[in-house]
């Protein structure tokens, strides 16, 4: 992961030429794929208990603290079956699903898991936001929440392909996604500031480019009142 620091810190991929940025990350990604021994890294607990949800308490100033884990935890409790999801009942996000919480997915896409961990070696690589799926493929996807962050997608890019490289070393994936062949992908949502981002002519052209060599699925969510519809737009 340090490894990638540097070039995941870069706020723009149009500073450069397109070659020289994708050079660059491939450059960068093989010293990585080198280098990354899980002999030499200590091995790391599973912290997430998935068999049912505590619910989001009220933190006292009426709002539930609406974060990014949080989010896609929502979205998989409520679109996951055989779940307790009594907690939903007296959780603090129970009216926000015009937000995504507590929202039915809808669409050609599922959510299968959330917060996967991609090896049990490694501390502070981190988990991978949520798995989508459809009828043949299974996605690990980086997901941006649709406001209060305004991270640049060149760095949504370098983190999954990260992990992607990450989970096919360390072979746990296998269990989640029964047998589907793995894919990478990034999600953000509509008007948020990836979106936005993604579909300005003026910048947004280099970064298409090197989301499309790299192999990366983009998933935009739209809210429909109580209903989120996840697309592929890339």
């Amino acid at each position: 992961m340090e490894g990638t620091k540097r070039i995941k810190d870069r706020e723009a991929v149009n500073q450069s030429t397109f070659d020289e940025v994708a050079e660059e990350l491939m450059a960068k990604l093989k010293a990585f794929d080198d280098e990354f021994d899980f002999s030499d890294v200590d091995a790391r607990e599973e912290g997430t208990d998935r068999s049912f949800c505590k619910e989001f308490s009220d933190m006292g100033d009426g709002e539930a603290k609406t974060t990014e884990r949080r989010l896609c935890k929502c979205l998989y409790y409520t679109n996951t079956e055989n779940k307790v999801k009594t907690k939903c009942d007296v959780c603090a996000l129970r009216d926000k699903q015009s937000e995504g919480y507590h929202a039915k997915v809808i669409g050609n896409f599922k959510v299968i898991y959330y917060e996967f961990v991609p090896t049990n070696k490694g501390k502070g690589i981190g988990n991978v936001d949520l798995i989508l799926a459809d009828e043949s493929f299974a996605y690990l996807t980086e997901v941006k929440p649709p406001k209060g962050n305004d991270e640049t997608l060149l760095r949504m890019l370098l983190e999954i392909e990260t992990y992607y490289r990450v989970t096919l070393k360390g072979k746990q994936y296998e269990n989640v996604v029964k047998g589907k062949p793995l894919r990478k992908a990034i999600l953000f949502f509509k008007d948020s500031p990836q979106y936005r981002a993604y579909n300005d002519p003026s910048c947004g052209v280099n970064t298409k480019e090197l989301l499309k060599k790299f192999g990366i699925t983009v998933f935009c969510a739209e809210f429909t009142g109580t209903e989120v519809l996840i697309r592929a737009i890339g």
